[in-house]
């Protein structure tokens, strides 16, 4: 996989394979355009940022 070019580079097969992106990139690099890039949604931002307001509060 990282021979591939993939970002992020994968160290830990199960943890960096998690949240589906590094799997998105090796079709995309197989077989070029089979991922429509613009519905993959990146970074769970509504999360975050509610694990951010978690963390304040302690």
């Amino acid at each position: 996989m990282n021979s591939l070019g993939i970002n992020p580079y994968v160290n830990r097969l199960y943890n960096d394979l998690q949240d589906g992106l590094v799997i998105f990139q090796l079709y995309d690099k197989i077989q070029p355009g089979c991922v429509n890039w613009s519905r993959v949604i990146k970074e769970f931002k509504k999360m975050k940022a509610t694990f951010e307001k978690i963390g304040r509060q302690r």
